[in-house]
């Protein structure tokens, strides 16, 4: 399994978000921050019942295993970037930083199923247009499917405590129906939780999925000394 450093992470991150960068091309300091935030939030919060701990064992947001003491360098899977990616999108849409975290560790198993099914399809069977400037740039611009029904959504109340946020399981027992993978399906979620009131936050999943991984793998490693 591949694993990547830190100045990876953040700069694939950066690329994805299209954040001002700083003078070498590493991440502004801003977003930096916030990751190291994140990531120092899922280090230092309990983990509990309710769907945080696996029957194998301890479940983070962003580690695959219990996080080694502050000062270790730290590497992260595909899936702990994007997970990452996924808790800076749901800040900016208004969920504070721990809900944040909690909520990535609720749906972590499903979630990460679903980056793994789409990584699983190779971009040239993805693609749903002619690329004017080919494969490659549409990936790296994010552009590899523009059609929303060959888009996958993850769908959620902003605020996970103001009523019901339909995490139930579909047909699928790996999907949650806040997963969307077509039109009709991203149609009647939102129509559910537009009732409730408070406002929903829609992220698309794959186009990120393949731009991060895409990222993650031209952005070289740089050594940091003790780092988490």
């Amino acid at each position: 399994m591949d694993t990547f450093k830190r100045n990876q992470v953040e700069g694939a991150i950066a690329e994805c978000l299209e954040r001002v960068r700083r003078p070498g091309g590493e991440p502004n300091q801003a977003l930096a921050v916030r990751l190291k935030r994140l990531i120092e939030t899922d280090r230092e919060l309990p983990l509990r019942a309710h769907g945080q701990v696996a029957a194998s064992g301890r479940t983070y947001a962003f580690f695959d295993e219990a996080p080694p003491g502050k000062g270790v360098e730290v590497t992260y899977s595909n899936y702990g970037a994007f997970g990452l990616y996924l808790a800076v999108r749901l800040m900016d849409a208004g969920m504070p930083q721990s809900e944040a975290v909690r909520f990535m560790r609720q749906i972590r198993r499903e979630i990460e199923g679903e980056h793994h099914r789409i990584l699983g399809v190779s971009p040239e069977k993805l693609i749903d247009h002619t690329p004017p400037g080919g494969l490659e740039r549409e990936i790296r611009a994010g552009l590899l499917v523009r059609s929303l029904d060959h888009m996958t959504f993850l769908v959620v109340p902003a605020d996970l405590h103001s009523g019901p946020t339909w995490f139930r399981r579909s047909a699928d027992r790996n999907k949650l129906v806040n997963i969307c993978r077509s039109r009709k399906e991203l149609n009647e979620v939102i129509e559910f939780l537009g009732i409730q009131g408070p406002p929903i936050i829609a992220l698309e999943l794959t186009n990120p999925s393949h731009r991060l991984i895409y990222w993650l793998h031209k952005i070289e490693p740089i050594k940091r000394g003790r780092k988490a």
